[in-house]
């Protein structure tokens, strides 16, 4: 189990670091990402997606009148490699639910928690579709 975790409540503003990652998660040229992107800018921090773990929810505002993401196939909408020295250590996923950011999950190769997001130097500059 992660210790250190701040004490954040739902609705607080997103870390650099988290506004960093999901500003790559949404970076894709694809349907839907101008959508994502739009999104984005009103995102906030909607707690933690699982104990122990950096992984957390999206809050959009619902009375903004911002475009839905339109629907796609399933799974997560984007994912980046996180990698360092050639070497692999897990991939970043954003997932969406009805059309609006869902969450940020880190999904580490070596079966650990993940209870640590990766840094922006290990995380690919390109997201991948989902």
């Amino acid at each position: 189990m992660a210790t250190g975790l701040i004490v954040r409540e739902p609705g607080d503003p997103l870390t650099s670091l988290e506004k960093a990652l999901l500003a790559r998660l949404c970076a894709g040229d694809w349907k839907g990402s101008s959508e994502a992107r739009e999104q984005l800018v009103h995102a906030r921090w909607g707690g933690y997606s699982v104990e122990g773990c950096e992984c957390f929810l999206i809050q959009i505002p619902p009375e903004r009148a911002l475009p839905l993401v339109p629907k796609f196939s399933g799974g997560p909408f984007a994912f980046l490699d996180v990698s360092g020295a050639e070497l692999g250590f897990g991939l970043l996923e954003l997932w969406l639910e009805g059309g609006v950011l869902h969450s940020v999950d880190y999904i580490p190769l070596d079966g650990s928690d993940g209870d640590k997001l990766p840094g922006l130097e290990h995380v690919s500059g390109t997201p991948f579709k989902g």
